[in-house]
């Protein structure tokens, strides 16, 4: 009789610790239960250390983050959709060329329905970054920007003033613009080369020197012949100035208007010269014209569609894209924020770099051309500037000359 209760009595401690133990292992806080090893595709896992520090390890520490490196793949210019096929990833960073191959091969998960469940993620961000990567994927979400770089015309109000001339309006053609600036000071841009400008300017109405797809050469155009002699006439008149990119006239004060990217409006931020100054818009090439093909993200944020861990790299990427993200990566090397809240954090004048972003965005036609083109292209700009031949004679030489380019090239 003693043994059975001894027995009976540990058969009841033993059930004791079992229960004590599964009610336990039910109420353990999340930072207790086992590891997820999260595998992210980004460039490098030093550029992404870099860019991020120790904020996902805070803020998910159940999650084991291993970066997956796509810099070999990039140097050797493997299609990111083969890379894909070959490495099991949860979340990856591409570029924009990127991300269309990836839709375009069914490779990526539709984010519209979690997007769905919560519609405070969509109304934080940027409408007309939103809307730049559902042109990607022609009205679906696939992958959301964190960050995004654009163009826009910043202005000397001063100078306007002085010369009497009516401060710029958004949605302007470029002809309109160079004709209404101050001659005495005119328009800062700074282009790598003129052909670099030009093709700038075609892209707005999307001209293309060459057609990639094609192969046709479409630089002895009337189209083109526009482009060229106003640009050409506002060199010569004084209205626009290519300055060295080490120069910043602008900000200095001997210029009326600059055309400003990202980069260079963060000069201007730390500088803030003491005159007045506003911006508008890029201009494009005809005042119809209502897009702009200048905001581009820095990179999206995909899931594939086969994430082993698709709850979790949603959890990621959603974080990626929050206030406290935003605020460490603040005016880095990656572009604006794409959330409205921290696309500046000085209120005095948000409203006025708002024209960062105030076009509808576009998105820019592949272009190629072969490395020789430019610097033809900049050689006859110089003669037709000096008088040194015509502009028809010029476009002519540098369409037959192209053609024979392109005629060689493999």
């Amino acid at each position: 009789m003693k043994k059975l209760l001894i027995m009976l009595f540990g058969v009841v401690i033993s059930l004791s610790l079992c229960l004590t133990g599964c009610r336990d292992n039910q109420t353990l806080p999340p930072y207790h239960t086992e590891h997820q090893n999260i595998r992210i595709g980004y460039t490098s896992e030093h550029n992404f250390n870099q860019r991020f520090g120790n904020l996902i390890q805070q803020q998910f520490p159940d999650y084991r983050t291993e970066v997956i490196p796509l810099m070999e793949a990039i140097k050797s210019r493997t299609p990111i959709e083969d890379w894909l096929k070959s490495n099991s990833v949860d979340l990856i960073y591409v570029n924009s060329s990127q991300f269309q191959s990836l839709i375009d091969d069914n490779l990526l998960s539709d984010l519209g329905n979690p997007l769905s469940k919560d519609p405070s993620i969509e109304e934080s961000i940027i409408p007309q970054v939103f809307e730049l990567t559902k042109l990607f994927g022609q009205g679906k979400v696939f992958g959301l920007p964190s960050n995004f770089y654009s163009q826009a015309i910043i202005y000397n109000q001063d100078q306007y003033d002085q010369a009497s001339s009516p401060y710029p309006g958004d949605g302007m053609s470029w002809d309109e613009f160079l004709t209404t600036i101050p001659k005495e000071g005119g328009l800062s841009v700074h282009a790598t080369s003129p052909f670099h400008f030009l093709t700038m300017i075609g892209q707005s109405s999307n001209l293309k020197m060459i057609d990639s797809a094609t192969g046709e050469v479409t630089i002895d155009t009337p189209a083109w012949n526009r482009i060229w002699k106003m640009t050409i006439d506002a060199v010569k008149n004084g209205s626009l100035h290519l300055d060295a990119a080490n120069d910043n006239p602008f900000i200095q004060g001997n210029r009326s208007a600059a055309l400003i990217s990202y980069e260079e409006f963060k000069i201007f931020e730390q500088a803030m010269p003491d005159f007045r100054w506003s911006m508008t818009t890029i201009p494009s090439a005809s005042a119809s014209n209502e897009t702009n093909s200048s905001i581009v993200a820095d990179g999206f944020w995909v899931i594939p569609f086969d994430s082993p861990h698709p709850q979790e790299a949603w959890n990621i990427l959603t974080f990626l894209l929050s206030d406290k993200v935003a605020r460490w990566g603040y005016r880095s090397a990656y572009g604006f924020s794409t959330l409205s809240r921290l696309f500046s954090q000085d209120s005095t004048y948000s409203e006025i770099i708002s024209a960062f972003y105030r076009m509808r965005p576009r998105l820019a036609s592949a272009s190629s051309w072969p490395d020789s083109l430019p610097e033809i292209v900049n050689k006859y700009f110089e003669e037709i500037v000096s008088d040194s031949t015509t502009l028809e004679a010029g476009l002519k030489s540098i369409q037959s000359q192209a053609e024979a380019l392109n005629d060689s090239s493999p």
